[in-house]
């Protein structure tokens, strides 16, 4: 056991975290994933674990919980602070100790996201050598520790299910010691992604370039790390077949089978993440509105970026005539 881990007596459970991390892009389907494996009686989810920097910079008056209540003010989150702090941790739902993402200047830029370009990897490599960083690290290591062990006592969990869906966070994770983490790769149709992304005001080439440079990214943090066992996750096929889908994710992650309702409360929840989790109950159910919102050529376009990393992920080349 290190040294910091020893630091406060909450903190000497030897006992390692059992940790699931869905790695994805955005508009993937995590938010539905983590309110599915919610409803798991072993597995505890609240979503993505912190709040992202443009919520935290937009939302100086809190921010909302799934629940309907403002997160500073929902009774599950001052629980879950009070036992955070209780391990000799400081977190409040105003100051997310357990982000890695480094906030301030250049550096920030650097290391905010997990790179597939080499020279920025390189940077990165560097940064993390610098003390003030190095520090920030071993910090946000323990405050994720104690976190997770709140959120499972909390809950009566055995297993946290993270769907921060960051692949730096995840690289961070795989290195934290008394973690013991697999990952659930979810996938989704590039063209579904770049109609979603050009909404946001992407290029649909930009948008597929981004799907693409991700899971390249993903296969070569995977690569790194030969003994990590890692599920892949269509959403096609959580929305199509949900049950035999979360059977097999179930045998995958130890923590047995289960068939939630198609229909999902939120309310009943307490998910950060995508908007989504603010709209009423919901219901399982495949959305492919890209099919009508691209043209034929489009789709093509959108395809022949993705190229072969789309067609190894499962997904035929082949366009949609609406």
């Amino acid at each position: 056991m290190s040294e910091e881990m020893a630091a406060h007596p909450a903190m000497q459970n030897s006992d390692p975290i059992r940790v699931a991390y869905l790695a994805g892009t955005s508009h993937c389907g995590s938010t539905l994933l983590a309110l599915l494996m919610n409803s798991h009686p072993q597995v505890a989810s609240v979503g993505e674990v912190s709040p992202s920097l443009a919520i935290q910079r937009r939302d100086e008056l809190g921010f909302d919980c799934s629940c309907g209540q403002k997160v500073d003010a929902c009774p599950f989150w001052q629980a879950v602070a009070r036992k955070v702090n209780s391990q000799g941790v400081p977190f409040s739902t105003q100051n997310w100790t357990n982000d890695y993402q480094y906030k301030l200047g250049m550096l920030g830029k650097t290391v905010r996201e997990y790179s597939f370009h080499p020279l920025l990897q390189h940077a990165q490599r560097l940064a993390i050598r610098l003390p003030l960083y190095r520090r920030k690290i071993a910090r946000t290591d323990r405050a994720n520790r104690a976190f997770m062990r709140a959120i499972l006592e909390q809950t009566g969990a055995g297993l946290f299910f993270d769907t921060t869906k960051l692949l730096l966070r995840l690289k961070h994770l795989l290195q934290v010691e008394g973690l013991d983490v697999r990952v659930v790769r979810m996938i989704r149709d590039v063209r579904a992604f770049a109609v979603s992304m050009r909404r946001k005001g992407y290029t649909l080439q930009r948008a597929a370039e981004h799907w693409k440079q991700f899971h390249l990214s993903a296969d070569r943090l995977f690569k790194s790390h030969p003994h990590l066992k890692v599920f892949e996750l269509r959403y096609e096929d959580l929305c199509s077949e949900p049950d035999s889908s979360l059977d097999r994710l179930g045998r995958f992650l130890d923590v047995g089978p289960f068939s939630p309702s198609r229909f999902i409360d939120p309310g009943e929840h307490h998910v950060l993440g995508n908007s989504m989790r603010l709209r009423g109950p919901l219901e399982v159910r495949l959305d492919e509105k890209w099919r009508t919102e691209l043209h034929e050529d489009e789709q093509k376009a959108v395809v022949e970026v993705a190229g072969q990393t789309h067609r190894r992920l499962g997904y035929p080349d082949h366009v949609s005539v609406s």
